[in-house]
């Protein structure tokens, strides 16, 4: 009995002689614990930021070290609770992180004390006043990913215009009438860990080889949180063929069109139709979009309102007909979709000007479209819809003369 008695007092001297003090800006107090002929040093480090950039989330988290495991099995479970708080949307948790995604601009403040609470034992932060800053930009280190099915893992970074100034969590989202449930690794929604002090953060994307995909699936991976600047997508284009690798390219003034394995594909401002994909829409289109596989496309060029191009030495042509620029005769005043324009398999170049075209075939010029200014060539000086052969012309023009 006497030496429970003992044993008693001793606890009772230690509780006694607690004084758990917390720190700030990761500088600990300490309290001492004396047991006897030995101490125990404890401190609890309260790593919390005090620059809060707008719209990121905020995190800090105390850290409880330096107590002997004889010393700790003596402790309640601490409670952690906030005091003097003016920080709207703030918490705490049972292990005592605080956190909030605040709603607050650049410029403003507010403050927090945290209160930890163990038996018998309280004690109290200092002040904790947080200053919110310029927020930071988040985007990603390309606008586009392409993922085949079953293919090896594609992977683009998420950075930040600043280095994070502390570990984070932030959430994505998937967006898009694509199938969510497609990519390996990443739900409909998610959440991505921003380490203290990254700029890039590296994130990964498969899709497995039982997926089901008809064309091409796209997904827009957006960070829902974090900055209150604009927020950018990452564009995940999901298909079952090989990435294109385009071997020819032509940008027009708003249209875009590309030849990848003897397939074309365009992009870009579809106002007029030069986008081709037959949809009939106006919307712009931002990603490459197959219009055709045939494995035969050879050369492209267009202008402001319309694209030709060659496929197995065939002439095709579509977007804005205005002007019979097209050379399909006039019959439709806009074509969604390339159409055939001669199928003598020996073109070998086309050239699309602001209102006319111009193409060789067997070593014959031929043009047709707008000729106001005589950019046909043909002597003529009147609008063509349809081919007209300029091949057997001397024609005198701004004073150059010209000879085929």
């Amino acid at each position: 009995m006497a030496r429970r008695l003992s044993a008693l007092k001793k606890w009772s001297f230690i509780f006694l002689l607690l004084p758990l003090l917390v720190g700030c800006e990761s500088v600990p107090l300490f309290g001492q614990f004396n047991l006897g002929s030995s101490s125990d040093e404890a401190s609890l480090k309260l790593e919390c930021p005090t620059t809060v950039p707008e719209g990121y989330p905020y995190f800090c988290e105390p850290t409880l070290s330096g107590l002997s495991m004889k010393v700790q099995s003596a402790f309640s479970t601490p409670v952690y609770t906030l005091v003097d708080n003016t920080c709207a949307g703030l918490s705490v948790n049972s292990d005592g992180a605080v956190s909030a995604e605040f709603n607050y601009s650049n410029s403003d403040t507010c403050s927090y004390r945290l209160q930890i609470t163990s038996g018998s034992t309280t004690t109290l932060s200092d002040t904790i006043t947080l200053n919110f800053g310029p927020g930071l930009e988040i985007g990603f280190s390309a606008a586009n990913l392409y993922v085949e099915r079953g293919g090896i893992a594609q992977t683009a970074s998420i950075t930040l215009s600043e280095p994070s100034p502390f570990a984070v969590t932030l959430r994505y989202q998937l967006e898009g009438t694509g199938d969510k449930t497609l990519l390996a690794d990443q739900g409909e929604t998610g959440f991505i860990t921003i380490p203290k002090g990254a700029t890039t953060i590296p994130i990964s994307f498969s899709v497995p080889l039982s997926a089901s995909l008809t064309g091409y699936d796209v997904l827009k991976f957006r960070i829902a949180n974090g900055t209150t600047k604009e927020k950018k997508d990452l564009n995940l284009v999901m298909h079952e063929n090989a990435i294109p690798t385009f071997t020819e390219v032509e940008a027009t003034h708003l249209t875009t069109c590309g030849i990848s394995g003897g397939n074309l594909y365009c992009w870009g401002h579809d106002f007029y139709a030069q986008v081709g994909n037959g949809s009939g829409s106006t919307d712009n289109v931002h990603l490459p979009e197959l219009i055709s596989s045939s494995g035969t496309w050879t050369a492209l060029s267009g202008n402001e309102r319309h694209v030709c191009g060659l496929s197995g030495g065939n002439l095709y042509c579509w977007g804005n007909e205005y002007g019979g620029k097209l050379g399909n005769g006039g019959t439709a005043s806009t074509v969604h979709s390339p159409v055939l324009i001669d199928s003598s398999g020996t073109w070998t170049h086309v050239a699309a000007g602001y209102g006319h075209t111009c193409g060789i075939d067997s070593g014959d010029l031929y043009c047709w479209g707008n000729d106001s200014n005589g950019q046909q060539g043909n002597g003529a000086g009147t609008t063509a819809d349809i081919l007209s052969s300029a091949h057997q012309w001397d024609r005198h023009l701004d004073e150059y003369y010209w000879r085929l």
